[in-house]
């Protein structure tokens, strides 16, 4: 090997690793993201949550999302953050807000489940919550003892998504990685997620708050589903 090729070979080594190492952080910040998503879902922002939101302390994360394309959401949330003060809205508003949006009947609420929107009934555990129940004991993963809600829960999918994220983390070829999720996002998630939505935008509540994080869990999953390959979205990101 003339000394010519071997730079060329070393250099295209380098370049390749780079190259991989941008691809993990990727990774790493949309395990974040869909983290951040999931925990918010799951249940009401407790009083120590509420006080870090308010106290501006989430700020510099808000920022960081609203630089992976969520500028408008990130907006919202941050607007509706700035009014609890000003209208007295405390934790205890927003805890009656997230049972008024997703733990009503469905005829009034925003239910987080995949069954009420895709099945042709409505209900809960309906096929999509077997779907989903079954998908996780196949990938070795269930849900934790103290989450009382059906497997088709929007939080549910989200910390999977998270779990798989950052479960690849050592494997090399992280490009068939995230086409293997888009087509998880585009198949079980952008099915009912503007439904879901919709539904979130029609109840009336004290804080758009919730609304405003539902949007931006529709937005971060619509740029998955656009983006016209998986090294631009990656770098988008």
């Amino acid at each position: 090997m003339t000394a010519d090729s071997q730079a060329w070979a070393l250099s295209s080594e380098k370049r390749a690793s780079e190259k991989l190492a941008s691809e993990k952080r990727a990774f790493e910040k949309r395990a974040m993201v869909y983290h951040w998503l999931s925990g918010l879902f799951a249940q009401e922002l407790s009083d120590e949550q509420f006080n870090f939101y308010q106290a501006g302390k989430a700020d510099e994360w808000l920022s960081g999302l609203a630089q992976i394309g969520l500028e408008r959401e990130v907006k919202q949330v941050k607007a509706a953050i700035a009014q609890w003060l000003p209208q007295g809205i405390d934790a205890m508003d927003l805890r009656a807000d997230f049972a008024g949006l997703f733990l009503l009947d469905g005829k009034v609420a925003a239910p987080p489940y995949a069954s009420v929107y895709l099945d042709k009934d409505g209900q809960m555990f309906g096929e999509m919550e077997s779907q989903m129940r079954y998908f996780l004991s196949q990938n070795q993963l269930q849900l934790q003892a103290d989450f009382k809600e059906p497997a088709d829960h929007l939080s549910v999918y989200l910390a999977l998504l998270s779990t798989w994220t950052n479960n690849c983390l050592d494997n090399n070829n992280l490009g068939k990685t995230a086409n293997e999720q888009l087509d998880f996002i585009q198949q079980a998630l952008l099915s009912w997620l503007p439904q879901f939505v919709k539904r979130c935008q029609s109840i009336a509540a004290d804080s758009n708050f919730r609304y405003s994080v539902a949007s931006s869990c529709r937005t971060h999953h619509t740029v998955c589903e656009y983006a016209p390959c998986i090294e631009k979205f990656l770098a988008q990101l």
